[in-house]
This record gives structure tokens, C-alpha cells and sequence, in this order.
């Protein structure tokens, strides 16, 4: 059972309204976790916005969700591992993708360096060394997109913290931390 309020599509109104309306638009439902970050519209719009900016930058949408998988992993967030596996295989992962990303098994280079990138932003709370900088830009990306990727992951920190928090209720496919397979 979640432990902070949501607001419920049905209960909503105005601006609230028109958001879940785009979110239903977008994704065909409103899934729990906008329900419960919109108990405060304020940080919803925020949490929508940085989306919707992220969505227009350099990063495609398979490299945003392998920084997700490798964020959700790493703090033990099984809504967001269930969500990004869904929004990972929306994106074209395969399932096997999801779980190569998840325990640092990649066999794409490009892939591999951006999660080990992530992983040493995560162990070192951004204290990152020079060689793990190199690494990256070694890679391919570009100081906008390492940019990108450093917002990415804090946007996923929030809404892992959040969803540990609440104990948001998991309305996607269940991926449980360390596990591999999916829960029906």
C-alpha cells in the first residue's frame, strides 16, 4: 500500500487534469507513480518538464532508458525496474538488453561504457575520475550529451527515492532487483 497521497485521474482537475490527460496521451494510462507525484502538481509539471526537455536532447530514448535500468538497479527500485523494462522494450530493447544493462553485462560497447559511466557517477556520488571522464567521451559522447546523462540520472534518483519512499504500488510487468526474469 503507498504511503503518501495520490490524486487519482478521476479526482483531478484543471491544470492537474490537462498533465494526466497528456500522460494518458502518451502512454495510454496514467500509471501510479504520476498519480502520486501529482498529490503536488508543482513537483509533477517539474518532473514532466525535465522529461519532455530530456526527450528533445541528444540522447535516444534506448540510452535514456539504459541510464534508468542502470539508476533503478543500483538503488533497488523495483517500480522503476518494471517500468523501464516496459518503457526499455518500448524503446527496442529485447528483454535480454534489459537484464545485460541491469548487471553490467553489455555487449555493445557504446552501451557498456555509458552504463559503467553511470555506475562510477552512482558509487562516487559524482566524484568521477579522470579516466572514467575519458572513458565516456572515448566512447562517442559528447560533454552536451554526459550533460544530459548526469540529468537523467538525477531524474531517476528522484523518482526512485520517491517510489521507495511511498512504496509505490507496481502497475507494469514486476521486475524485481537482481533478478532477471519478469513476474507475471
Amino acid at each position: 500500500m503507498s504511503r503518501l497521497e495520490s490524486t487519482s485521474v478521476k479526482s483531478a482537475t484543471g491544470e492537474l487534469k490537462r498533465t494526466y490527460d497528456a500522460i494518458e496521451g502518451m502512454l495510454g494510462g496514467v500509471p501510479a507513480m504520476f498519480q502520486a507525484i501529482g498529490n503536488s502538481p508543482a513537483a509533477l509539471s517539474g518532473y514532466i518538464g525535465t522529461l519532455t526537455a530530456l526527450s528533445g536532447g541528444s540522447l535516444s530514448d534506448k540510452e535514456r532508458e539504459a541510464v534508468a535500468l542502470a539508476v533503478a538497479e543500483s538503488n533497488n527500485c523495483s517500480y522503476c525496474l518494471s517500468a523501464h523494462t516496459a518503457l526499455g522494450q518500448g524503446a527496442g530493447m529485447t528483454e535480454s538488453e534489459t537484464c545485460e544493462i541491469r548487471f553490467g553485462q553489455i555487449q555493445k560497447p557504446k552501451c557498456k561504457e555509458l552504463v559503467e559511466f553511470v555506475s562510477a557517477v552512482l558509487k562516487t556520488k559524482g566524484a568521477v575520475s579522470d579516466a572514467d571522464l575519458a572513458s565516456v567521451r572515448a566512447a562517442g559522447y559528447t560533454d552536451n550529451q554526459i550533460t544530459e546523462i548526469l540529468l537523467t540520472i538525477a531524474i531517476n534518483y528522484f523518482t526512485n527515492i520517491f517510489n521507495q519512499v511511498n512504496r509505490t504500488v507496481v502497475d507494469f510487468p514486476v521486475v524485481l532487483p537482481g533478478k532477471a526474469t519478469t513476474l507475471k
